[in-house]
């Protein structure tokens, strides 16, 4: 009878206890993990009860992440913080022995594919390719130069206390500095550096409503990613009624929730909200440039920076060229140029003659995209190479790669095409094919037409630059393109 008693008491204790249920739910799930597969293929078949739970699913999401990275130099990197975020689940968050035992086993399983990742390299000689040059560069530790904009940057938003709009052409590498600002500012533990991608939040957006629902989002998802904070919920029933003021409101909220620190909103992208709202696409309107105006006007410890293309798009809304102060972003400086070149992460295997390196400089005029770009075809044509040759390039590896890059480049070439128009790119095709550093003066184009409208469109791409009494290609990777 007593048996019975203290089981029934068990089982009560159960039923009175639904965490533990969900407890015990979670680790019987978990405990079935026995692979590195099996925690990949978790996030899409477990879903938690338990905070401790969703950490656990993290950990896979991130796994999946992390075998998704395009090289293995950036796989292992990867592997790595996974690795540091299970061992800071071991030692600070896991309180039960039966989560501890299963955390153990995953930081064993992730260090066994690791260092199988590590091997791999090893043995097959081959130099893991860490130059990116499709998307913006997301990893502090693939992020090179760029340090006289980052002063600049920190001087004016916690010096003089400014907001800044930061205008810089296509692929110049604006979001790549806007991610990876937050953690390479000096004083980065007093700032709340969040980046927002205005080109989703302002086409999914089919209202103002959605609109800060997506911000928030945004937010929320860039918080927790790179401070592990969790900031407030807001739905978009919250927004119901004023969504303006609701959304101020939310501000305020993750305002007190940061304390001392500075919340620094970075938008890129502006050029997608400048045209939705002129073109009116939707009901956005000035209403929302009003409230970032009042949000640089009225909000201590808060910064903002738009980024952008233009100073048109800028010059569209005098409330903010009266409150904030235009930077540009252009190309990298040539010791910046020679450190991607050489050293684009630590230890790099490959080295480089000083007249290949100068060949790359005269190729990419130092632009951060091309560069990157460029480099990458060299590394992809060494590994091709015998052993012999592998890891030293020289100018003619340079002038190989050169047709590879242009190829798969072509989404940067494209880009500015269809920016330069049918004219513009009529007239720099004639100028390309007049061979490398060709000055071609004004009178010679001037047959063409609507010549200053072109000319400063090219221009202000930073196609062409003057020289002179003439103009000729800035970059001469672009001059190849349109000499095809």
């Amino acid at each position: 009878m007593e048996i019975l008693k203290n089981f029934v008491g068990k089982i009560q204790n159960i039923f009175d206890n639904p965490d533990k249920i969900n407890i015990r739910q979670d680790i019987h799930v978990l405990e079935k993990v026995k692979t590195i597969d099996e925690i990949g293929d978790l996030n899409n078949i477990f879903k938690p009860k338990t905070k401790v739970g969703d950490k656990f699913k993290n950990v896979s999401k991130n796994l999946n992440e992390a075998c998704k990275q395009f090289t293995i130099h950036n796989q292992i990197l990867a592997l790595t913080n996974i690795e540091n975020s299970i061992n800071s689940l071991i030692l600070r968050e896991l309180e039960r022995s039966d989560f501890k035992k299963i955390a153990e086993m995953w930081y064993q399983l992730v260090s066994k594919y690791k260092n199988s990742l590590i091997k791999e390299l090893k043995e097959l000689k081959k130099i893991d390719n860490p130059y990116i040059f499709a998307s913006p560069v997301h990893r502090k530790i693939n992020f090179v130069g760029r340090i006289g904009i980052i002063n600049t940057l920190e001087k004016l938003l916690f010096k003089q206390h400014a907001s800044i709009f930061l205008k810089g052409i296509y692929r110049i590498g604006k979001s790549s500095l806007l991610i990876n600002l937050g953690n390479l500012l000096s004083k980065s533990n007093k700032v709340v550096a969040l980046c927002i991608d205005l080109q989703g939040a302002a086409a999914i957006g089919n209202n103002v409503k959605e609109f800060f629902y997506q911000i928030s989002g945004e937010m929320k998802q860039a918080a927790k990613k790179h401070y592990d904070l969790i900031l407030p919920s807001l739905s978009l029933k919250e927004l119901d009624d004023k969504p303006y003021n609701d959304f101020d409101k939310w501000l305020d909220e993750v305002q007190e929730m940061l304390g001392s620190k500075t919340l620094l909103l970075m938008f890129d992208e502006f050029a997608k909200l400048d045209e939705v709202i002129r073109e009116k696409k939707s009901d956005y309107s000035e209403d929302i440039i009003n409230i970032i105006y009042h949000w640089i006007q009225h909000r201590e410890n808060f910064r903002i920076i738009i980024a952008s293309q233009q100073m048109a798009e800028f010059n569209h809304w005098p409330s903010l060229v009266n409150n904030m102060i235009p930077i540009h972003l252009g190309y990298l400086t040539e010791k910046e140029a020679h450190q991607l070149i050489e050293h684009p992460v630590k230890d790099f295997e490959l080295k480089y003659e000083p007249d290949a390196v100068q060949r790359i400089l005269e190729l990419t005029c130092c632009h951060p995209s091309l560069t990157q770009l460029l480099c990458r075809e060299i590394v992809e044509l060494k590994n091709k190479q015998n052993l012999s040759l592998r890891f030293l390039v020289n100018k003619q590896d340079v002038e190989e790669a050169i047709s590879s890059a242009l190829e798969t480049g072509q989404s940067i070439f494209i880009t500015f095409e269809q920016r330069a128009t049918d004219t513009g790119n009529a007239l720099l095709h004639d100028i390309a094919i007049l061979g490398s550093g060709k000055i071609v003066t004004k009178k010679q184009l001037e047959q063409q037409d609507d010549l200053d409208k072109t000319l400063n469109i090219l221009r202000d791409l930073e196609l062409l630059e003057k020289v002179e009494d003439g103009y000729k290609f800035r970059v001469e990777m672009f001059r190849l393109w349109y000499s095809k």
